[in-house]
């Protein structure tokens, strides 16, 4: 009996502790409240860039040959079409002569065929041959035919090869280099010309991978250079690349250049990316607002519903006591202090001392 006494009492301890720690874990944390001060200094990024081409490319003949003519320069402005170079092409004229030749001797036995077929078929009708010999005929036209297609083609490919000894500029633009002379040997792969496109320009950015998900198709930019006739213009990403790099963990976007800004490849340039989204503005937080993770991440916490809420950030800056940093929305009370033990949703009781900072217009 006494052991029954013993261990109801033990249960009772037991129940009343349970319910004093839930008393305590659902007693509100008293806090105190801050507004950090927010600048227009995350509100955009800035980007260096260079120019580049839309088409820039290393050419090379068709075919194998001595370089026997050189029609453009480093420097040249050539159009679409425009031959600039050619080689020895003596030997591709005398096999295309060669091969007309065949092609001329194709048709005649074609022609002869074909009388020689119609004649015995006359003949024939009349029951004066035999129609086996029809037969042999027949097949006799029908192998000077596909050798006359066959002739055709080998024609065909003698006037292309020859058509290939010259090579024409594939678009409008600039000779950039040259990398070969008259009387060298070059093969299919030697490169002979560099040919750079001066009429449609771009700028290839490198943004930080953060900025994926802010940054989107025809994002309005301002361009910035010290070249050219407009030291600023205003222009838009016109092609984002949905890849980042392992290297430097970012990805690719793209600006069109317009051509009255008077900027050649190679030249530097400073692209202004605005972020219009509130939360990639840059908050200004006492270092005891900010809890550090484990893994080197960082969130603070605002007050929603007398409820902790809080907000994955990344640290930009910090000047003294004070971090800045972005992923929080402005315009919001945050809590000051023991955040290190602070969950997201713990109920919080905001204290009547208010910090005094307020949020900068």
């Amino acid at each position: 009996m006494s052991f029954l006494i013993r261990s109801g009492r033990f249960a009772l301890q037991g129940l009343l502790f349970c319910c004093s720690m839930f008393a305590l874990s659902t007693q509100a944390n008293k806090v105190e409240l801050i507004y950090p001060k927010s600048d227009n200094k995350g509100a955009d990024i800035q980007i260096s860039a260079s120019v580049e081409a839309l088409q820039h490319s290393q050419l090379a003949a068709q075919q194998a040959g001595l370089l026997a003519e050189l029609y453009v320069e480093v420097g040249d402005t050539v159009q679409t079409g425009d031959l600039l170079l050619k080689l020895d092409d003596q030997l591709a004229k005398l096999e295309l002569n060669q091969a007309e030749a065949s092609l001329e001797a194709a048709q005649v036995a074609a022609t002869e065929a074909n009388r020689l077929y119609k004649e015995l078929k006359a003949l024939a009708s009349k029951k004066f041959v035999a129609t086996t010999l029809i037969s042999e005929r027949r097949a006799q036209l029908a192998q000077s035919r596909a050798e006359l297609s066959k002739q055709k083609a080998a024609l065909a490919i003698k006037q292309e090869e020859l058509r290939r000894h010259t090579l024409r500029a594939p678009f409008n633009g600039v000779i950039a280099n040259r990398q070969s002379n008259i009387g060298e040997w070059i093969n299919q792969q030697s490169i002979v010309l560099s040919l750079v496109q001066q009429d449609a320009l771009r700028l290839r950015l490198s943004i930080p991978q953060e900025y994926f998900a802010t940054i989107k198709l025809g994002a309005p930019v301002v361009v910035s250079t010290e070249y050219g006739q407009a030291k600023s213009f205003n222009a838009e990403i016109d092609r984002i690349v949905p890849i980042s790099s392992q290297l430097s963990r970012a990805f690719e976007a793209y600006v069109t250049i317009p051509n009255t800004v008077g900027l050649n490849v190679g030249m530097s340039a400073t692209v202004k990316i605005p972020l219009l989204v509130q939360q990639d503005l840059r908050l200004w937080f006492p270092k005891s607002a900010i809890k550090q993770h484990p893994d080197g991440g960082a969130s603070v916490f605002a007050v929603e519903n007398k409820q902790a809420k809080r907000y994955i950030v990344k640290l930009i800056d910090k000047q003294g006591d004070q971090v800045s940093v972005s992923g929080a929305p402005a315009n919001m009370a945050y809590i000051n202090g023991g955040v290190e033990l602070l969950r997201d949703g713990d109920p919080v009781e905001p204290t009547a001392q208010v910090s005094s900072k307020e949020p900068q217009q």
